[in-house]
């Protein structure tokens, strides 16, 4: 009898050990949420390719096919593909960019808009992260009458990739960011985005095949950074680097 007690006994102590093991594993080895902000920072920021320069081309794109009347050049849809590569010290970068835009009509709102449907591919380092991704969005740009100082934007971006995170250590993930915008001001006269904001969802694996998931809200502050708030952490991040301020 006493050995049956001290073998279940044995089997329960066992069970709980290695439950325990593996809670560790799975905490080490899962994201953080500051790990989860380095990689959304990247999404953002139009010193890497990010969402930031969509929105910066799209403006300029957008004024090469816009005349006085707005009633010309309406019809078809342009395309262009470019490679931008850059080492600022801090940050290197190359990516292929393939733009399709031109100008629609739109029926419900009795207005013309500009559109700009996009794909990117390439691959940078930062301080803290390396990533090999590719993203496809699509723009729809408002605000074209020259009585009007603004831009307005809204649309999507969908950004996949294999990315090492380099913070306290480093860790080997598969990462897909998805960003929506909602009414992103962007001033005519210098490109600034001054004001708007959007949701994203981060989802993806470690290298150890541990699981992750994560939203946040972006607010474009109008000084060259956005707040993301992300699991109720906030965070400062420049548009023009992609740096999350300490």
């Amino acid at each position: 009898m006493k050995k049956a007690f001290f073998y279940v006994s044995g089997i329960i102590i066992l069970s709980i050990f290695f439950s325990c093991k593996k809670e560790q594993i799975a905490e080490t080895n899962n994201l953080s949420t500051d790990e989860a902000a380095e990689i959304a920072a990247a999404s953002l920021s139009s010193g890497n390719g990010g969402s930031s320069s969509q929105f910066e081309d799209a403006a300029k794109y957008s004024e090469t096919i816009i005349n006085d009347t707005l009633t010309e050049k309406i019809s078809g849809t342009y395309d262009t593909t470019f490679i931008v590569s850059k080492d600022t010290g801090r940050i290197t970068f190359s990516y292929s960019f393939h733009y399709q835009y031109g100008m629609q009509y739109n029926a419900s709102t009795h207005r013309f808009e500009y559109f700009i449907n996009y794909d990117t591919e390439g691959k940078f380092e930062s301080l803290h992260l390396y990533s090999e991704d590719n993203s496809n969005g699509e723009i729809v740009l408002t605000g074209l009458e020259q009585n009007q100082d603004y831009y307005l934007i809204n649309g999507n971006v969908t950004r996949t990739g294999n990315q090492t995170v380099k913070k306290q250590e480093k860790k080997s993930v598969s990462a897909t960011v998805i960003l929506t915008f909602n009414n992103i001001k962007i001033r005519k006269s210098d490109y600034l985005l001054t004001e708007g904001s959007g949701e994203l969802t981060i989802k993806g694996k470690t290298s150890e095949g541990a699981e992750f998931s994560f939203t946040g809200t972006v607010i474009y502050k109008g000084d060259g950074t956005v707040n993301l708030v992300i699991n109720g952490q906030e965070y400062i991040i420049e548009l023009a680097s992609g740096e999350i301020r300490s």
